[in-house]
């Protein structure tokens, strides 16, 4: 929390208030003294409760991008030694002589010890061409930076066999429900990992981390379960004949979405929002992207701007998934709607209920995207138009006449999979904007991994 509570608030929060089965206390390593360190260490093993909630131990190694980036290390037990990135902001400098100054050196310190290191998006984006398999089993692809998928889609252009986190990395010391506030330093609510494990308890949880049987959401509690011929997430392991994807999703809102991954390719698509019958009088604008890939500063992208309607009238407006009040609807009239929003890879909105015409058009002038549209064009599907910025994109639709559902399970036969290793993840994304991913499954046709 950069110590805006104590380390036991912090706990306490995550606890009782979050409602959280586990959490580390994550403070940059510049800024904690050994006292603190010592304190950590007390608190951490105070806190963790068999059945009940489960601490880790651990602190944010936090050298700059071009010495590795930002690595979160999480040890298993209740006790081990500090080994900061630097001591810039520490008064007392007599065990400076002990600081790792590069994520290489970290990197090898630890090698063989029973430690994780997962690579974040964080102040100081990490270098994922620093990689080191058997400490780095994970990465954080969410948190009150941004939403910052094309991490994980990095890690697997590499060739990294990485599972995927979210949190909270929200410096307000309030885990699981960190928020931006008036967005002066972070973009977005904070995110979730969930766990699959047989009892809560640190050693299960240890075990199931560094096997990666975990995913990630934008801090919802969506259920996830997602397997390839037998293997579970996270898992790597041989597949004989046709690979086969099975999952299952419970979402905290209605489900519009749930792709399926090989590699960074999308193999298969099931469009729940696009199965329903559509009312050509209820308009959703929804905008996604980042202004660059990393931290909150990096990705801020500003959409600031307004929306024209022209041959017919608006009735009502509402925001989609504005992130906080500093964001949202700022003016609607009978032919516009006018906004304050910034995204960082999440979605934003406005949902507009119109007066039933034939001849509505749309004009969209925002600083990364301007378009113009007629209403009647919507009757195909929904239009993406390309805006300015990182995976930057504005998606108007008609939106269902009918709810969609909350549940959705099936599976999906890969044929096209050639002779070899694939990761297969999946994306679920809910009608509120929200988003959840599985961590990939690393699956060899044909032979031995």
């Amino acid at each position: 929390g950069c110590g805006n509570r104590t380390i036991a608030d912090y706990f306490a929060h995550a606890r009782d208030v979050a409602g959280l089965d586990f959490a580390s206390h994550q403070a940059n390593d510049f800024l904690v003294s050994n006292q603190e360190w010592a304190e950590t260490q007390a608190v951490t093993a105070q806190f963790n409760e068999t059945g009940r909630f489960v601490t880790l131990l651990g602190i944010e190694w936090s050298g700059e991008t071009r010495v590795g980036g930002d690595r979160n290390v999480y040890f298993s037990g209740d006790a081990d030694a500090i080994r900061r990135s630097s001591h810039r902001h520490l008064p007392d400098r007599s065990d400076e002589d002990t600081d790792l100054t590069t994520v290489t050196t970290l990197q090898r310190h630890y090698h063989n010890a029973d430690v994780l290191l997962v690579p974040h998006v964080g102040g100081r984006t990490a270098d994922l061409s620093l990689h080191d398999d058997k400490l780095e089993r994970l990465i954080e692809i969410h948190s009150t930076h941004a939403t910052s998928e094309w991490f994980l889609t990095e890690a697997l252009q590499r060739g990294m066999r990485v599972g995927v986190t979210a949190g909270s990395d929200g410096v307000d010391g309030r885990p699981g429900t960190s928020h931006p506030g008036a967005m002066g330093v972070r973009n977005l609510q904070g995110g979730l990992v969930a766990v699959t494990m047989p009892v809560l308890s640190r050693e299960a949880l240890w075990r199931a981390l560094r096997q990666r049987h975990c995913y990630a959401t934008t801090g919802e509690r969506i259920l996830l379960d997602f397997e390839v011929s037998g293997l579970a997430m996270g898992a790597e392991g041989p597949v004989e004949g046709v690979p086969l994807l099975r999952a299952r999703v419970h979402g905290t809102a209605p489900l519009e979405t749930v792709e399926l991954f090989r590699g960074t390719t999308c193999i298969h698509s099931v469009p729940l929002i696009d199965a329903a019958p559509t009312r050509p009088d209820r308009i959703r604008v929804a905008w996604r992207g980042a202004a660059k890939p990393g931290n909150w500063q990096r990705a801020r992208l500003v959409w600031d701007g307004e929306l024209q309607i022209s041959g017919t009238r608006i009735r009502h407006a509402t925001g989609y998934a504005f992130d906080t009040p500093a964001e949202g609807l700022r003016h609607v009239a009978a032919d516009t709607v006018a906004w304050r929003s910034i995204t960082a890879g999440d979605w934003d909105g406005v949902v507009l209920d119109l007066e039933p015409s034939a001849a509505g058009a749309m004009r969209f002038p925002a600083a990364p995207a301007t378009f113009e549209l007629a209403l009647a064009d919507l009757a195909d599907g929904p239009r993406m138009f390309e805006a300015r910025g990182h995976e930057a994109i504005v998606e108007v639709r008609r939106l269902p006449a009918q709810a969609l559902p909350f549940d959705w399970q099936g599976s999906f036969a890969d044929r096209m999979a050639a002779p070899g290793l694939h990761p297969y993840w999946l994306r679920v994304r809910q009608a509120d904007g929200s988003q959840a991913w599985a961590s990939p499954v690393y699956a060899t046709v044909g032979g031995r991994p």
